[in-house]
């Protein structure tokens, strides 16, 4: 079974003109048991204001670039036993 990176990796590889792009590659899910949104108020108090509405353990870091630019998909949960 690849790991996510690596899949990554060979979707970067494939990619036609490419060039040099920055992206960031994270779990759509979080790896606390705790929502988003609890984690956000316990760690993070002072922050008021976002630009996005945490559903879930949904992680706090968008993957979305990878997502849009190289078709990328996380295949893998952090918390799902089967996987």
């Amino acid at each position: 079974m690849p790991g996510m990176s690596g899949i990554a990796c060979r979707l970067c590889i494939e990619k036609d003109d490419l060039g040099c792009e920055a992206i960031i590659l994270a779990a759509d899910d979080s790896s606390s048991n705790l929502p988003s949104k609890e984690l956000i108020q316990r760690f993070l108090p002072g922050v008021q204001t976002f630009n996005h509405e945490f559903k879930g353990r949904e992680s706090l870091i968008s993957n979305q670039r990878a997502k849009e630019l190289l078709g990328w998909e996380q295949m893998y949960h952090l918390l799902d036993k089967s996987n």
